[in-house]
């Protein structure tokens, strides 16, 4: 049981960093057999449960993002209850919840479709020797390196990151004066729920008509997305990285690449947290261990350290440092050379 819950610690604590969890488990598998004490591998289910862990501390980190929608969505609800009616701004709040819903459930198909043909068509099969692993490292270092060089030569202090949104929080709002156009401004001060709004992009276009942003917006989901299913293929790619990437080269600000990352990948850690996860683990045998309280403490222990180390994540973003987690990646790949 003590190598089961080394290797669901490892992973619930490296799934929160755009270093490739998969890679890694997959190099930890083989540093084990090299030095003479192999781990018996994950089963499926529990890899899957084991999201609900990395779930949790993102959305505890991003609490100050979704939880006030949600208290103002419950609001609406109960003028609907009333039979009352909506306020403009409950209106535009119900509009943008939708916008984003749609944006959200393009992105999840676009998904599943690629990662089903990839596994369909047996590549992920194929692609295991160590050489593959290597060259993903590679590819997830080049890319956490070259972020940076995306963003401009602009002066602006960068946020902390530990505070992300809400009508409260003067001080991110002070940082993100310069992101933020003047009409833009207005408009989140009109709409009264900042924390929706600033999920979507700081784009200095924001005077464009509605149908011409509607259509840039779409685009760039898609092209997330793509990257995102562009993972897939190799083991070692970061997800997390590669769709950071893609949002900052389409012009996104670190802070809002890093929420669109995970907003587009929460319903499918939901979804096989809960379906795969949890409805295999109830009917798989010699199970046991997933419910024993030793494997929860150490579980939430390491869902503890991945929310400090997600904050760390994105401060590196915002303070254009996503460089350190590429110079890292050397790391992997010297004990990919050591064992091979």
């Amino acid at each position: 049981m003590f190598g089961l819950l080394l290797l669901a610690m490892v992973q619930i604590i490296v799934e929160v960093l755009p270093i490739s969890s998969s890679g890694h488990m997959r190099l930890a598998a083989m540093v084990a057999d090299y030095v003479g004490y192999p781990l018996s591998e994950l089963p499926l289910y529990c890899d899957e449960l084991l999201h609900g862990f990395t779930l949790v501390a993102v959305l505890l980190y991003f609490r100050r993002l979704w939880v006030p929608v949600v208290v103002r969505l419950w609001e609406v609800v109960g003028v609907w209850r009333a039979g009352e009616a909506l306020r403009d701004t409950q209106k535009k709040l119900l509009q943008l919840v939708l916008r984003l819903a749609g944006w959200v459930t393009v992105s999840t198909v676009i998904t599943v479709v690629g990662y089903s043909i990839i596994k369909l068509s047996g590549v992920g099969d194929v692609l295991v020797a160590p050489l593959v692993l290597a060259v993903g490292f590679c590819i997830t270092g080049i890319v956490l390196v070259i972020c940076p060089l995306f963003l401009g030569s602009s002066s602006r202090r960068p946020s902390t990151g530990l505070r992300l949104s809400g009508s409260g929080v003067a001080s991110d709002q002070k940082n993100d004066a310069d992101v933020h156009s003047r009409e833009e401004k207005v408009a989140m001060e009109k709409l009264a729920h900042p924390e929706l709004v600033e999920i979507q992009d700081a784009s200095p276009e924001w005077a464009k008509p509605d149908r011409a942003r509607k259509s840039e917006a779409h685009c760039k989901t898609i092209v997330i997305a793509l990257a995102q299913v562009a993972a897939c293929l190799l083991p070692g790619v970061s997800r997390f990285a590669m769709t950071v990437f893609a949002a900052i080269a389409l012009g996104t600000s670190p802070r809002r690449a890093v929420q669109w990352s995970w907003l587009i990948f929460v319903p499918l850690m939901l979804g096989a947290s809960v379906i795969h996860g949890v409805g295999r683990c109830l009917l798989a045998d010699g199970n046991w261990f997933v419910f024993a309280p030793g494997f929860f403490v150490g579980c939430m222990l390491a869902t503890s350290i991945s929310y400090v180390l997600f904050a760390l994540v994105m401060r590196l973003f915002q303070r254009r440092q996503s460089w350190i987690l590429g110079l890292y990646m050397l790391v992997p790949l010297l004990l990919l050379m050591l064992i091979s």
